[in-house]
């Protein structure tokens, strides 16, 4: 009972911070993306996505990326109502 009351009062603060670190990366961003450093916008991307996880104490792995040909684009679409679906 104790555990789930702080992880609540924990979960407000992480989702504030998540929301804050997004939108200033956001901003940061923008301009990069009409100027069109791509390598730069992937690298900011790459460090929101790995601090959003370091935040929420998460991890990924990727299986399968072998089999995706590379001469394509793809949009990945996530279909979750909340950020810790």
């Amino acid at each position: 009972m104790v555990v789930k009351f702080i992880y609540r009062i924990l979960t407000v603060p992480a989702y504030g911070a998540m929301y804050l670190f997004t939108a200033i990366m956001l901003f940061i961003g923008i301009p990069f993306i009409f100027l069109n450093q791509k390598r730069i916008v992937k690298a900011m991307m790459r460090f929101w996505a790995k601090t959003i996880f370091l935040i929420t104490g998460k991890t990924i792995k990727v299986e399968g990326k072998e089999n995706i040909p590379h001469n394509l684009h793809y949009m990945l679409v996530a279909n979750h109502s909340s950020l810790f679906d």
